[in-house]
């Protein structure tokens, strides 16, 4: 995923839950001067919450917009280096917070350094996008037809709910599931220039304007693989991060010009190094 996107759905998920907070506040501060009516407790408990949603909106909203900030320097600094030859590149560093200690704390590893620079010539871009889009759209509406019987099923069950009823509902979260999904994936792999530019960092991806991270504070990488089969040759870039449901995984595919297996080969090892 796009690191803008990301961050700026960090910022407005938790724009809403500050949103739902004040609506809970007059609520709780009507029960509380109930007292001394039973209600008085839900009240109290009902505060707490609202405590909590507002702590939970101040530290997200404040750990995304500084996301935002962070990735306005690297874009700055990557646009001076797709500004000149490669050779002149210098390694980049990102500014503060550093990261956390993890395996990745390698002697070696400096964030955001430039390890390769591409260009993808439009031909051999369609080439890849239509594979992308083939094997995109199919699990798309694997994925949509999956929400669309299993919520109607859910809402038979569970809700109790008439069957034209159930299935208006599951359509409406199968096709925003559809939506969003191609939106995020699929539509910002589309691209007219004549020559796209790819810069490889220790820590992300640029691919033309934008910015795809799979290490930083929140996000680490799993594994660095090179698919030879398809023509061009694809670097796959599997990363996760922790939510409160646990580990989510995200997947990062990136063309390889033809010619340049063999640089994305040891790319492939020299990231691979600084795994677990």
């Amino acid at each position: 995923m796009e690191e803008k996107v990301r961050a700026t759905g960090t910022v407005v998920t938790h724009v809403l839950l500050l949103g739902i907070g004040l609506l809970l506040l007059p609520l709780s501060v009507g029960m509380l001067l109930s007292y001394p009516h039973e209600i008085f407790w839900m009240g109290l408990l009902l505060l707490a919450a609202c405590i909590v949603f507002f702590y939970s909106a101040y530290t997200g909203i404040k750990r995304g917009r500084q996301q935002i900030q962070q990735l306005q320097q690297v874009q700055q600094q990557l646009d001076k280096v797709q500004s000149v030859p490669f050779q002149e590149a210098t390694p980049l560093t990102r500014a503060e917070p550093s990261f956390p200690e993890t395996p990745l704390q390698h002697e070696a590893f400096a964030p955001h350094q430039v390890l390769a620079r591409w260009e993808i010539p439009d031909v051999q871009w369609q080439a890849f996008y239509k594979t992308e889009k083939q094997k995109r759209f199919q699990s798309l509406w694997i994925e949509a037809a999956l929400i669309l019987l299993l919520g109607t099923v859910l809402l038979l069950i569970m809700r109790g709910a008439d069957w034209p009823t159930a299935l208006i509902i599951s359509a409406a979260l199968a096709i925003t599931w559809w939506v969003l999904k191609y939106l995020l994936h699929l539509k910002v792999l589309r691209s007219s220039r004549t020559v796209n530019i790819i810069l490889i960092t220790t820590s992300s991806v640029r691919i033309n304007d934008q910015l795809h991270v799979f290490y930083d504070a929140h996000v680490t990488p799993a594994a660095f693989t090179l698919v030879t089969e398809s023509k061009p040759a694809v670097l796959e870039i599997s990363y996760q991060w922790l939510t409160g449901r646990g580990a989510t995984h995200e997947e990062l595919r990136v063309p390889v010009p033809l010619g340049k297996e063999e640089e994305a080969r040891q790319l492939v090892q020299r990231l691979s190094a600084f795994l677990p």
